[in-house]
């Protein structure tokens, strides 16, 4: 009776949480080079060898553009790395009587359609 509701909780999962993780990741990685620029110069002194870094201090952009162009950034870098599981999670829940399972459903793909399907 509740199948339905549940076809496709293993992609979905397979899906959301690697998103989660790349969107997270590349968010922070973009928020803080956007904010301050890519400016961390370091030079090496050479008679004590040790590392000066120099950063920039002052917002590049205003804070919520930032925010803004880093969220966009990276829902597209993380969507193009989990598009495959995507794939794969719309195929279950919109076609489970054709699809079974994650596996069943990459090599249905494979075999009917081609590996370009995924992306």
């Amino acid at each position: 009776m509740y199948t339905g509701l549940y076809s496709g909780i293993g992609a979905t999962i397979a899906r959301d949480v690697p998103f989660s993780s790349l969107y997270f990741m590349f968010y922070t990685m973009m928020k803080q080079s956007v904010l301050f620029g890519w400016a961390h110069v370091c030079s090496v002194i050479r008679p004590h060898h040790n590392i000066v870094c120099y950063s920039v201090d002052y917002p590049s952009l205003p804070v919520s553009a930032a925010h803004f162009s880093s969220g966009i950034i990276s829902g597209i870098m993380a969507s193009l790395l989990t598009h495959p599981p995507d794939v794969i999670k719309t195929r279950i829940q919109t076609q489970p009587r054709q699809y079974r399972n994650s596996v069943h459903t990459i090599l249905q793909i494979i075999e009917t359609e081609s590996p370009r399907t995924f992306f």
